[in-house]
């Protein structure tokens, strides 16, 4: 195992290189003493791309880098530094930069640690960015790099923006066009400034809502928040202005309109997310970026905003291989932790890991996600920060491993904390970064090549593998060559080391390898390493001999100093070591160097002494110590236990083990009332020993002696237990029980005496002199006898101590038999109605009375208490609520007067039982109907309905139907009867039905009227029945048109308020309400018209149309009649015409004039005094006049 190298905390050292001479291979730095010759350094130009600040339709582009804009930022190598002049500042480099630089924009170089292995102790970072240097952590491990603590650099990127003062906090409405603007330079103080990235930035752009690179924008306007800073991911967009104070202009999604001609909506006044950098993707293989820091918006003096989050830093490791040990990589955006009460900022840019690495042990978390943008709080509704974006994860390896676990997120926006409405307010989350495959780091003048640390060998050992870095750089294709020399001899080429790694062969002299490496033109010679010869050890001797008891202590052992060998400074390592089996050592302590103690001895011991200087060991001859084993097997058989003044048994002890062996063991017993004190038994030196009998508790124990060794067994105990007393049976000496049922428990008492753990057995006897024991349930103090058909006997033994060493027998009890009644009931099987008698007649023979009777009828248990007599008669009355219910009486036992139960118990009676039908025939009712349906509730059986009584003949439509229609020829009354049969049992009930017929009605014939005032009305209505006539009313209602009905309950009703009313119809409705019948009605409709002027009349005398009636003329108010002849003469003229006169032919002479066509003009007032003129030609004939 080679050493590793700890690091921890900032372990790379920056400077400002302010110039790079022309051959590229010189540079003028700010601090060169810093550096030494040969140091690995890293060269990259952290800013100094060009941004979009005019940007035509699309204003959302202000602050992009394009792909020929990005100029030199980003680039860097790794190479080796030749010289270092530090008087003047200078770094020469082994070769010339392979690509260009402009120092005019943030370039710095930075010492790379190169180590063989190396572990993170602590937490390993970075100085951060300072604007022209820091922010980048790199270490290049030619082996093994082992985690112990995260490489962690967030927040160690380009820097956020911090918050701008403003006087009056300015809302956005109030120049909505400036305030819609990408940028203000460094004096105006309505927006907030943007975030540092990758350009330099601009006090003429240095605020507003515009992104700048990957920097992000500020917010415009009254507290809005913050753009995310950008790396691969885009940062997230700030919040919005303080909608609580301002009246903010209505931007969100829509089309500028001229001058502006946006051709994408609108997003408000927050600021810009900083650039992701993938679109377009400015990174390369020898190009990457730290993240841009997050933009700022405005506060006032009495509230406060949050600066943005800085972006993320670089994390740039070669290695070989990667123990991660649950830790990682981290090189997260910043995120903003405070919260404002004015605007907050937006999240810093995730940062870069380089990562080119051969293999990963287990997982490692990389990530480069984006700062959390600045959340915000109080009275005023102020924007939160944006996201920082992602940044990204540059894998050299052909795959991305599965154990590669990239955290590539953008980071989420900033919340209105005390307002859940509101939420992000408009700020949204930054973009995912991204992860790349097959990146190479760029590296000049040299591939990564070198060969692990020196070693230190014993002459004549194998040394470990020299394993080399794998080389990187170069076109990836490389060439190997190893070199060897001694302190003696020149650099030879190895034979067959076309390879990566060497196994050297063993070595007998001091010898130096190198590698070469070659790739594109590359040649690249390791640092040698040495393989350094120690010298083997001479002169480790040690002694000492013993043979021993174990657990006893050995005797001292020695050893000599040594004095040759080893690394030749003449200082040298002890170490004592001991073993139990020879093999397998474990290390003691010794009194000094050259003296140790071998200790108690537990088993026979192996010691031994090693020596080591430098490289080499030596160990000593091994040294025994002879432990005898401790005498085992001093074991006395089983304890025992016996009764009072009996013989114990033979007490017998086991042949022991070890000590000198078989042969080689001496006997002694030893005896004693308590276990403490002991006494030596006279004349017992033999393996076992016999104890006479006892009448106390004694213990006994052997003692076994064996050359050094000797040994005590425990103890044997002869437990010696007191006689059993008090062992009787309670009950009475005589007990009755009846035949073939089991007795009273017997009850034992409690005994005494033995060792308190009674077992008992009860036994059972015919005679009691001759007794077996009872095999179940038998175990217990007491017994529960089992059924019996003759008298017994029973007796109990008891038994205590081990193997029941003491045992007793009681008295015996003695248990008679009793005989058992026998029941009948009389055999039966009849049917009846349900609640009808039936008597059960029973006889009891043999027992002894008064008996008690328990029997049942199938459902339900009895009882009959106190008989005497052999036959007794029960009477019962069963009953049924349904169809049938079949009864079926039996015993189920007879108690005699002493509690025997009879066994044999015969006879059933057995009882159908038909229910009572309850017919329900339904309700008395009333039907306008001479059919109906009757509505009877079926109960038990079957029905009928008959008719009892009424004025017709009652036709049913099915007499068995609990719901047959019945149809009357009379209306009238009727009682019908409804009556169930249910075998034998039946009843009825009768109900009361009236059925009548409802009343027609006639309203009249549709009429026309001439100027009417009112009209009669003749209704008609039909009774075709009596029943019900007097409580029938009429009504007439008008259903539409003008018009009051007076009288409308009675079949004749007057129409009035018809005046004024001409050319419109009335429809009326005349009904009959008949109790419990429909409603019966018929319509009429009256159509009003104007006066009726006749075109021609007869006034022959006929009654026919003798006279120029004018209809309505009589309901005018005034009114007058002028009639001329063809010649236009007047013939006739009547004031206040059609009141009683007519015109009858005549003239004004009472003449009758000739037949002809005459012209008239009717003259008339209507009801509203309105004057109205009628003209036309009536004919006159007929009259029989010439």
């Amino acid at each position: 195992m080679f050493s590793q190298t700890p690091v921890s905390g900032v372990i790379n050292k920056y400077t400002k290189v302010n110039s790079i001479l022309s051959k590229s291979d010189t540079l003028i730095v700010a601090d060169a003493s810093q550096f030494s010759n040969g140091d690995t350094v890293l060269i990259m130009q952290m800013k100094g791309a060009s941004v979009r600040t005019t940007t035509l339709n699309n204003e959302e582009l202000f602050g992009r880098v394009d792909l020929g804009t990005v100029n030199n930022t980003g680039k860097y190598e790794i190479i080796i530094a030749k010289k270092i002049l530090i008087a003047e500042n200078k770094v020469i480099l082994r070769n010339p930069l392979a690509k260009l630089y402009d120092t005019n924009k943030s370039v710095q170089l930075i010492k790379v640690p190169s180590v063989s292995s190396a572990t993170v102790t602590s937490t390993l970072t970075c100085d951060p960015w300072d604007g022209q240097k820091g922010g980048v952590v790199a270490i290049m491990v030619a082996d093994t790099l082992v985690l112990n603590a995260n490489i962690d650099v967030s927040g160690k990127g380009f820097r956020g923006a911090e918050p701008v003062l403003s006087a009056n906090g300015y809302c956005a409405s109030e120049d909505s066009l400036l305030f819609r603007s990408y940028f203000f330079d460094e004096a105006f103080d309505g927006a907030g400034r943007k975030g540092e990235g990758i350009s330099e930035n601009n006090a003429s752009y240095a605020k507003g809502l515009g992104r700048w690179s990957n920097a992000g924008g500020g917010g415009n306007g009254r507290f809005a928040g913050g753009g995310g800073g950008g790396n691969a991911g885009g940062g997230g967009l700030g919040g919005a202005e303080d909608s609580i104070i301002c009246n903010t202009p209505e931007y969100i999604g829509e089309i500028r309109p001229l001058p502006y001609n946006d051709t994408l909506p609108w997003l408000g006044i927050g600021g810009r997310g900083g650039q992701g950098l993938t679109s377009p993707n400015l990174f390369t293989d020898s190009t990457i970026f730290l993240g841009g820091g997050g933009g700022s918006g405005i506060y006032t003096s009495s509230i406060v905003g949050s600066s943005g989050g800085n972006g993320g830093g670089i994390v740039i490791i070669l290695s070989n291989y990667i123990k991660p040990n649950g830790f990682g990589i981290i090189a997260d955006g910043g995120s903003v932790t405070s919260i404002a009460t004015a605007s907050g900022g937006g999240g810093g840019g995730g940062g870069v890991i380089v990562f080119d690495i051969e293999k990963v042990q287990s997982d490692i978390i990389l990530s480069v996600k984006g700062g959390k943008g600045g959340n915000t709080q109080g009275v005023n509704l102020s924007g939160p920060g944006g996201g920082g974006g992602g940044g990204i994860v540059l894998n050299g390896l052909p795959i991305f491993d599965s154990k590669f676990k990239a955290q590539i997120d953008g980071g989420q926006s900033g919340i209105v904390t005390d307002n859940a409405t509101a939420g992000t307010f408009s700020s949204t989350d930054g973009n995912f970064g991204t992860t790349r495959n097959n990146y190479a780091v760029p590296l000049t003048g040299f591939l990564f090549n070198s060969i692990l640390e020196n070693q230190r060998i014993c002459i004549g050992d194998v040394p470990q593998m020299l394993n080399g870095s794998s080389p990187k750089g170069g076109d990836g294709t490389y060439v190997y060559e190893w070199q060897k020399r001694t302190m003696s001899t020149g650099w030879s080429i190895i034979a067959d080391s076309l390879r990566r790694d060497l196994q050297p062969p063993a070595l007998f002299d001091t010898t130096f390898y190198r590698r070469i490496v070659s790739s594109a033109g590359v040649i690249d010679t390791s640092i040698a390493i040495g393989i350094y010869i120690h010298k083997k050890i001479q002169g480790n001797n040690i002694w000492g001999v013993d043979t021993i008891c174990i657990d006893n202590s050995a005797d001292t052992l020695l050893g000599t100093t040594v004095k040759i060998g080893g690394d030749g400074s003449g200082i040298y390592s002890y170490l004592w070591q001991s073993s139990f089996d020879n093999g397998t050592w474990n290390t003691i302590n010794a009194v000094n160097d050259t003296v140790c103690w071998g200790g108690i001895i537990t088993d026979t011991t192996y010691y031994r002494r090693k020596v080591s200087s430098g490289a080499c060991f030596s160990y000593s001859d091994t040294v025994e110590i002879v432990g005898l084993p401790r005498i085992i097997n001093n074991t006395l058989l089983d304890n025992q236990e016996i009764c009072y003044a009996q013989i114990p048994e033979l007490i017998l002890g086991v042949v022991p083990a070890n000590g000198l062996g078989v042969g080689f063991y001496q006997y002694s017993w030893q005896k004693s009332s308590d276990g403490i004190n002991w006494n030596v038994i006279p004349d017992s030196t033999r393996k076992d020993f016999a104890p006479s009998n006892l009448i106390e508790t004694t213990y006994y124990r052997r003692k076994v002696v064996s050359g050094d060794c000797e040994d005590i067994s425990e103890p044997h105990k002869i437990n010696v237990l007191p006689l059993i007393g008090s062992n009787t049976i309670t009950n009475e000496s005589v007990i009755y029980t009846c035949y073939n049922i089991p007795s009273v428990l017997l009850v034992g008492s409690n005994p005494t005496g033995g060792d308190l753990i009674y077992r008992y057995q009860w036994q059972i006897s015919n005679d009691a002199i001759n007794w077996i024991d009872i095999a179940e349930n038998s175990n217990n103090r007491d017994f529960q006898p089992l059924a019996q058909t003759e008298r017994k006997y029973y007796r109990r033994i008891v038994q205590s101590g081990i193997n029941d060493c003491c045992v007793n027998t009681s008295n015996y009890v003695t248990v008679n038999i009793l005989s058992l009644p026998i029941g009948l009931i009389a055999d039966l099987d009849t049917t009846i109605c349900s609640a009808q008698q039936i008597n059960l007649d029973f006889t009891i023979n043999s027992g002894n009375n008064p008996f008690t009777l328990y029997y049942n009828d199938g459902y339900s248990p009895f009882v009959r208490n106190s008989i005497t007599a052999t036959n007794t008669v029960i009477p019962v009355n069963p009953v049924s609520l349904v169809t049938s219910k079949q009864y079926a009486y039996s015993i189920d036992s007879i108690k005699d007067a002493f509690g025997c139960l009879a066994t044999e118990l015969t006879g059933e009676a057995k009882v159908l039982v038909y229910g009572w039908p309850v017919p329900d025939p339904g309700f008395d009712t009333e039907v306008c109907d001479t059919t109906t349906v009757l509505n009877a509730t079926p109960t038990l059986g079957s029905g009928i309905w008959s008719q009892t009584d009424g004025p017709g003949i009652v036709t049913f439509e099915d007499e068995l139907l609990y719901n047959s229609t019945i149809h009357v020829d009379v209306s009238g009354l009727y009682s019908l009867q409804w009556k169930e049969t249910n075998w034998q049992c039946s009843d009825s009930v009768n109900v009361e039905i009236l059925l009548y017929r409802a009343a027609s009605v006639y309203a009249g014939l549709d009429s026309t009227l001439h100027y009417e005032i009112d009209y009669v009305l003749y209704g008609s209505v039909y009774y075709p029945d009596t029943i019900k006539e007097n409580e029938t009313t009429l009504k007439w209602d008008i259903i539409s048109g003008p018009g009051v009905l007076i009288n409308d309950l009675d079949s004749i009703a007057t129409l009035t308020g018809l005046d004024g009313h001409y050319k419109e119809e009335i429809e009326l409705i005349f009904k009959v309400l008949k109790p419990g019948c429909p409603v019966m009605s018929d319509t009429v409709v009256l159509t009003l018209k104007d006066l009726l002027l006749p075109t021609g009349f007869s006034p022959n005398g006929d009654g026919i149309n003798d006279f120029f009636v004018i209809k309505g003329s009589q309901n005018s108010v005034s009114s007058e009649l002028i009639i001329f002849n063809k010649w236009g003469a007047e013939v006739y003229r009547q004031k206040n015409y059609g009141q009683g006169e007519y015109w009858d032919g005549k003239n004004m002479k009472g003449n009758m004039l000739p037949e002809d066509t005459y012209f008239y003009i009717f003259n008339y007032t209507d009801f509203d005094n309105k004057t109205h003129s009628a003209k036309g030609f009536v004919v006159l004939k007929g009259q029989g006049n010439e």
